[in-house]
């Protein structure tokens, strides 16, 4: 009889399901653990602000700000240039540090976005915010 090993996530602690034992998630920065898929989607993924597709920590280059922010950056497509590349704090304000970030384009048009985000690499292209 052979025994299956089992694994457990490191974060939450939960064992890995059949599924994802056979195709895990390993953490891309830090220890490389094997992770859960809830841990990997919590810690490593987003929603493109456009589409709603969801991005892949090695897609989140880019970032929209559709009314700027209050250190003065325009309304615009950035490019991502370091991390940490905003400051928060606990009572949820955001705000965009400007020399990590640099002015790629203007917001299209026909982009209807409310707030700020990460912008798939799909979305840019066809907006020609590259």
């Amino acid at each position: 009889m052979v025994q299956e090993k089992v694994i457990i996530c490191p974060i939450c602690e939960k064992v890995l399901d059949d599924e994802e034992s056979e195709r895990p998630r390993i953490e891309p920065t830090g220890n490389k653990r094997i992770i859960c898929d809830n841990c990997y989607w919590e810690k490593y993924m987003e929603i493109c602000v456009i589409c709603e597709n969801s991005i892949d920590h090695n897609d989140q280059t880019h970032i929209v700000l559709p009314g700027g922010d209050d250190r003065g950056l325009s309304p615009g497509v950035y490019q991502i240039l370091g991390f940490p590349y905003y400051l928060t704090d606990c009572l949820g304000s955001f705000e965009v540090i400007p020399e990590r970030v640099k002015f790629i384009s203007n917001v299209p048009n026909r982009w209807q976005v409310e707030s700020g985000g990460y912008v798939c690499s799909e979305c840019r292209k066809k907006a020609g915010a590259i």
